[in-house]
């Protein structure tokens, strides 16, 4: 699980990782928690992304907003998701559901009492991972793979 903001440059830095265990480890479940804690285009970005969902589109929207610089305004966001073919207007309708800003204040939540106070956050089998630390992300996933299956 990575609890990340669209804004946060170290969040960026882990997109080439995490994309790289995405296409070489199948096997593995990936979940993302939006966590938008640095700017109001956070937050923005976060809700169009989860907007994304119901147009099926969320993990190629997810990498683009990640890859993104600037200020990651509306206009931006919505260039980015006609840029991977979302509807525009769907989405900016979809972005205004008052159940958007209940599940990212759930997120928050959750990320307050997991002990997560910046972004990225990981949680990899339980175990917690501030920021990104590439070599102890992947000792703990080393560590885990090799670990005998309970029966």
């Amino acid at each position: 699980i990575e609890y990340f903001d669209y804004k946060c440059g170290f969040c960026h830095a882990a997109l080439p990782w995490i994309n790289d265990l995405m296409n070489n480890h199948k096997d593995y479940r990936f979940i993302f928690k939006e966590l938008p804690i640095l700017t109001p285009n956070s937050t923005l970005a976060a809700k169009a992304a989860m907007a994304a969902h119901s147009q099926g589109k969320y993990l190629e929207f997810h990498r683009a907003l990640m890859g993104a610089t600037g200020d990651l305004n509306l206009d931006q966001i919505m260039q980015i998701a006609q840029s991977v073919g979302l509807d525009t207007n769907k989405l900016r309708t979809d972005m205004n559901k008052p159940q958007l800003t209940e599940r990212l204040e759930k997120i928050r939540n959750q990320a307050s009492e997991l002990g997560i106070t910046g972004t990225p956050g990981f949680i990899i089998n339980g175990k917690l991972v501030s920021g990104f630390d590439k070599q102890q992300l992947e000792t703990i996933i080393g560590a885990e793979s090799q670990a005998e299956p309970t029966k």
